[in-house]
C-alpha cells in the first residue's frame, strides 16, 4: 500500500451509447420489452483503471433510465504508483464478446482533489468522468520517532517529574 495511489471514482456525466457489438440490437429489444428501470444501452458498465502493467476494474453497474446525464459511482480503487500516466476506460461488459468501449481518458499522475476528464472514443467526446487521485498512504513516522518525545514534551515531562514526586 505504501507504493500505491487511491483513485476515488466519483461520477459520470453525459454518457453516450457504447460501441456496437454483435447481438446488442437483440439485447436492446429484450431489455426494452422487459421494462425494468435500467437503460438498455448502459447495462453492465465497468470502469477500468490501468497503471503500467496493472489493470483494476470496478464492480459492474447499470445506469437507470433517464440518468445518463449524471451517474453517481462512488468507487475506490488502489492502483500501483503511476510512472507515466493512468488510463481510465468506461466499458460495457459482454459475456461472449470483447467489452464495448464507451470512452477512455488519460489521467495525469498528479494528485488532484477533483478532476473532470472527457471520455473519448476516437475524436468524439462520449461522456466525462469525475475522480480524485492521491497517494494511498502519507509519509509514516517510525517507531523511534514515536518513542522520542518532542522538545516541548520533554521539558513538560522533566518539569512534572521534578514537581510531582510520589511521596
Amino acid at each position: 500500500m505504501a507504493d500505491s495511489w487511491k483513485v476515488h471514482l466519483l461520477s459520470l456525466h453525459d454518457l453516450h451509447k457504447p460501441q456496437y457489438k454483435v447481438g446488442d440490437l437483440l439485447k436492446h429489444a429484450k431489455h426494452t420489452l422487459w421494462r425494468d428501470e435500467f437503460d438498455p444501452d448502459l447495462r453492465n458498465m465497468v470502469i477500468q483503471i490501468t497503471s503500467g502493467p496493472s489493470t483494476l476494474t470496478t464492480r459492474p453497474f447499470h445506469v437507470p433510465r433517464g440518468h445518463a446525464a449524471l451517474v453517481e459511482v462512488d468507487e475506490v480503487l488502489f492502483v500501483p504508483a503511476p510512472r507515466k500516466e493512468l488510463v481510465a476506460r468506461l466499458l460495457r461488459h459482454h459475456k461472449h464478446h470483447s467489452d464495448a468501449l464507451v470512452g477512455e481518458a488519460v489521467i495525469p499522475p498528479v494528485p488532484a482533489t477533483r478532476l473532470k476528464l472527457d471520455l473519448k472514443r476516437g475524436h468524439r467526446v462520449e461522456g466525462s468522468l469525475t475522480l480524485s487521485l492521491k497517494p494511498a498512504l502519507q509519509a509514516q513516522t517510525t517507531a523511534a520517532q514515536l518513542a522520542t518525545p518532542a522538545p516541548m514534551e520533554r521539558s513538560v515531562v522533566a518539569w512534572s517529574a521534578l514537581h510531582f514526586r510520589a511521596e
